[in-house]
């Protein structure tokens, strides 16, 4: 019986829609340029596989996939190849049918470009990550009994896993240097075959490595091994100076130079036989470039045996009975496989079902910030008075003098989504590198929109006005709104590494008195003690009910979506102070609370979001796509239950020493690492976090995503993502944050659960098919 793609979400985990014949499973991978699918049965063995490139030699989009949609979706922001995924898969699954008589019972499916949309008669069972599919895989091959690690190169990116316990993994960004793309670039300037390019390239690197014993060794030309576009121009100008055997075995080192470098930081303390795998494996000539900078790093001769193991598997061969190789199919092996066994441990296991109501103070706190935006924009008599801020200048300095604190860095974050990439490009026109924090970028493409300031206050602190960005500001504010430098612009500089010392916080009051009697000079006015003793007590009341709030977080399961609760923050740059935040912190206390009490009666929770795992998040988060949220608190079901952003590490603020107070208030331990780890391991105890998620800003550019402060948190005792992106930039997004994602979550799985799935199993474990 043939079923259609409609009848799909009738079909429970486990159906096949054709019963009859031997039970085997499948299992799909797809990644930039190809297609896998392999097919098991209940033992493990290979029955049958199948690989297609998703686009041909040149790059071009095969004809069976005209007809595809072609259309481009948040999650990737590339077109799916979504008619041909499903074209070839329900090809191979009839020729199964045809040819061996199987009933499919189940399907995995790995891979980066693959999507829960895509329907096919069978229904994905499982969507593993590439990372524990390529481990599963690796482990059934009958040659890899000693291995522990993986170099797994293919069309989009390079990943080495250790097969350690945790299991540590690492993938690259953004770049196709150490990949696929590499030489497929390379090879159409040739007008050949990637693998005769590999063949050539091969011949000549044996070659010159048996010659390198020898008085007089061959040469290979250095090519650049870091940017594809960089090596095919040199490629290209030294076509008549080298021959095709040279210019081919001068890229395939290159190519083995730059997986070296990218894998080997993560390889320095392993000394074992290491699993190639992939598409490249198949490259004679990279092979070996690879196999020698892995022994010179390890200090082995070059006559030993490789260090490189091609996976195999024993009993799988062609019609004429010679082994069939393999190494490209570990992908979707390891997905047929891992399906198998989801499909065996998550019988009779049905989800906890999701209840997710949003919150209402989390409308409240977006009408706030709507509503400043709206009074800066206010003509006439009826104006206030507006003051840029950075986000850490502290508001209560503004509501003193009844300014409207405009935080610049948030209003672009805001406004970056709904004006797309203008705001990069404007800010680039104006000359601002693109090395530069893309959130304060954004704020120079934005001053077209940017209400005219009254006053510009801002601080030396991370996450504020760098000074470049700073002067620009100051530049563009006098040319444009006639201000003056001297008079309506403060600034306060921030100790980094003294901000608990008492001389630090006297020295940042005596910096926010002075600032208050530069408005006052400016406005000719005094400002009224009484009010600020009024909104010191705003202050202190917003801090007691958030306070409040932490405190319940952390002694219930989630109250709320942790993605919801994180963008509070965005509040801190200009509510302290106000009564408004008083009102919205109150009343989300309130709504945590209600829905805490409900998890104690005996009616229904007003929220329960069947937290698999909870999850502490450092630093910023992207703004412009709720997708790796949905992704991490929807498909994964982990709770995001501490934000560092959240985090009050000040004490009440006393009325009679307001400005001391509100300087340790602004001043920042997130700049001083010692005393940000310490305030991170006790934020992970507090909350009983399983793992924590630490999203660097453009790969860490950002001085708060510094290496030091990584280095730490890896000698933790919690498991650590590092998830590189970057806040407004989506080309800066890696297609490989998906799979890392999916990976961690994995790996907390197993570590709760005994499986990667995160089914809870009551009897025995499935053992692995070896």
């Amino acid at each position: 019986m043939r079923i259609s793609s409609d009848d799909t979400a009738k079909i429970g985990p486990g159906s096949s829609g054709s019963r009859g014949g031997r039970s085997a499973h499948l299992g799909l991978d797809v990644g930039a340029a190809s297609l896998v699918l392999v097919l098991v049965d209940e033992s493990g063995g290979v029955i049958d596989s199948d690989y297609c490139l998703i686009r041909d030699r040149t790059g071009k989009r095969s004809a069976v996939r005209q007809g595809g949609c072609g259309q481009s979706c948040d999650a990737c922001g590339t077109p799916c190849n979504g008619y041909f995924i499903i074209q070839e898969t329900e090809r191979f699954i009839r020729a199964c049918r045809e040819k061996h008589g199987v009933s499919i019972e189940s399907f995995g499916a790995t891979g980066s470009q693959i999507r829960k949309s895509l329907r096919f008669s069978i229904p994905i069972d499982i969507f593993i990550s590439e990372v524990s599919a390529h481990a599963r895989g690796m482990y059934h091959a009958t040659n890899t009994d000693d291995v522990q690690a993986i170099i797994d190169v293919g069309g989009q990116d390079s990943k080495v896993i250790r097969l350690s316990k945790p299991r540590d993994f690492y993938m690259s960004g953004l770049c196709a240097a150490g990949t696929g793309a590499y030489l497929d670039e390379i090879a159409r300037v040739e007008n050949i075959t990637v693998s005769e390019f590999g063949r050539i390239g091969g011949e000549y690197i044996a070659s010159y490595l048996l010659s390198l014993g020898s008085p007089t060794p061959m040469h290979i030309e250095e090519f650049s091994s870091v940017c594809t576009v960089f090596t095919k121009s040199s490629y290209v100008k030294k076509k008549s100076l080298l021959t095709l055997d040279q210019r081919a075995a001068a890229i395939c080192w290159a190519q083995g130079k730059q997986i070296f470098n990218t894998v080997i930081h993560n390889l320095r303390d392993y000394r074992g036989e290491i699993a190639f795998q992939g598409g490249v494996s198949f490259n004679a000539g990279v092979r070996l470039a690879l196999d020698h900078f892995l022994k010179e790093g390890l200090d082995l001769s070059e006559a030993t045996r490789s260090v490189l193991v091609i996976p195999e598997i024993d009993g799988y061969c062609d019609e004429l009975g010679r082994p069939k190789p393999v190494s490209h199919l570990m992908g979707a092996l390891g997905a047929a496989l891992l399906g198998r066994e989801y499909a065996e441990t998550s019988r009779g296991y049905t989800p906890p079902a999701r209840i997710c109501p949003p919150l209402a103070s989390s409308e409240n706190r977006k009408n706030f910030l709507k509503k400043q935006i709206s009074l800066s924009h206010t003509t006439g008599a009826k104006r206030p008075r507006v003051a840029w801020c950075g986000t850490i200048f502290p508001s209560e300095i503004c509501y003193l003098f009844d300014i409207v604190p405009i935080s610049l860095p948030v209003l672009a974050a805001i406004d970056h989504r709904n004006a797309k990439d203008n705001l990069l490009a404007a800010a680039r026109q104006e000359g601002l590198e693109r090395g530069s924090c893309t959130v304060l970028s954004s704020v120079m493409g934005r001053l077209d929109r940017t209400p005219a300031p009254d006053f510009i206050l801002h601080t030396s602190g991370s996450c504020d006005y760098y000074r470049q960005h700073m002067l620009r500001l100051v530049e563009e504010a006098e040319e444009r709104f006639g201000i003056d430098g001297e008079k309506q612009v403060c600034s306060i500089d921030l100790p980094t590494f003294s901000y608990e010392q008492a001389s630090s916080v006297t020295y940042v009051a005596d910096q926010l008195r002075e600032s208050v009697a530069r408005i006052e000079d400016f406005l000719g006015e005094k400002h009224d003690p009484r009010k600020l003793r009024k909104i010191v007590a705003n202050v202190n009341n917003a801090r007691h009910f958030h306070l409040l709030t932490e405190d319940l977080r952390a002694r219930n399961p989630a109250l709320a979506l942790g993605s919801d609760l994180l963008k509070r923050a965005m509040l801190y740059s200009s509510a302290w102070g106000s009564g408004e935040h008083v009102d919205v912190s109150r009343l989300c206390f309130q709504e945590l609370r209600d829905r805490a009490l409900s998890l104690k009666s005996s009616r229904e929770p007003l929220f329960s979001q069947g937290e698999k795992h909870r999850v502490m998040w450092l630093s910023l988060w992207d703004y412009t796509s709720p997708y790796h949220f949905n992704l991490l608190e929807g498909d994964l079901n982990c709770a995001i239950v501490a934000e560092e952003l959240n985090h009050i590490h000040w004490p009440s603020i006393e009325v009679d020493s307001p400005f001391e107070g509100i300087a340790r208030r602004i001043m920042q331990p997130i700049n001083h690492v010692k005393s940000r780890m310490e305030y991170l391991m006790e934020m992970a105890d507090r909350y009983g976090v399983d793992g924590i998620i630490f999203f660097l800003h453009f790969f860490a550019h950002c001085p708060l995503g510094s290496e030091t402060i990584q280095n730490m948190l890896r000698k933790s005792r919690y498991p650590v993502l590092f998830l590189e992106g970057d806040c407004v930039d989506k080309s800066r997004r890696p297609s490989s944050t998906i799979t890392k994602m999916q990976a961690f979550v994995e790996q907390l799985n197993e570590d709760k659960y005994g499986n990667i799935f995160g089914v809870p199993v009551r009897d025995k474990i499935l053992s692995p098919v070896k």
